[in-house]
């Protein structure tokens, strides 16, 4: 508590307090100990904001390797999920501003635009029929074609955890 209440006062020259009747007081002994401390307290602050950087760029670089190992997996192999007993816990994807895709198992991306910015797929879709009275599920194969690069990495984001290794 004083820490925090000594560091957002290092900058101050004139530590003040206002009481219920609105007069301004002077709090001197504040003063003091942050000029005592400044000097230590800048230096401990410094080196913590140099430690923090360096985790942050170490952060950044796990990303952006795990982001093209995706990439690689995607545009080789595909991406399989893991299906949930849940019905409403389905996995989605948009493939135009009107249509969405429940039940995605898989997904493979066969074809990228010129700009990048679509893709062609191939997915695996997991269904329910109904057959011999009850409901027996099966894979459907589609292909989409023209499905925003954005939506896919949504929905990659999204289910990050339930991708098979």
């Amino acid at each position: 508590m004083n820490f925090t209440f000594i560091f957002l006062n290092i900058n101050l020259e004139k530590t003040t307090l206002i009481n219920k009747k609105r007069t301004v007081k002077k709090i001197p002994s504040s003063n003091s100990v942050v000029k005592k401390y400044e000097s230590i307290l800048s230096d401990a602050h410094k080196d913590v904001w140099n430690i923090e950087k360096e985790i942050t760029t170490l952060e950044n670089e796990i990303a952006q390797i795990k982001k093209a190992a995706r990439e690689k997996d995607l545009f080789e192999n595909g991406v399989e999920f893991d299906l949930t007993d849940d019905y409403h816990d389905r996995i989605s994807l948009d493939v135009r501003w009107d249509y969405r895709i429940y039940g995605i198992k898989g997904v493979k991306v066969t074809r990228v635009t010129p700009s990048g910015k679509s893709y062609d797929l191939d997915l695996k879709i997991n269904r329910k029929r109904w057959i011999n009275d009850k409901y027996e599920d099966f894979i459907e194969d589609r292909k989409v074609k023209s499905v925003r690069a954005d939506n896919v990495w949504n929905m990659i984001n999204m289910n990050r955890n339930r991708i098979k290794s």
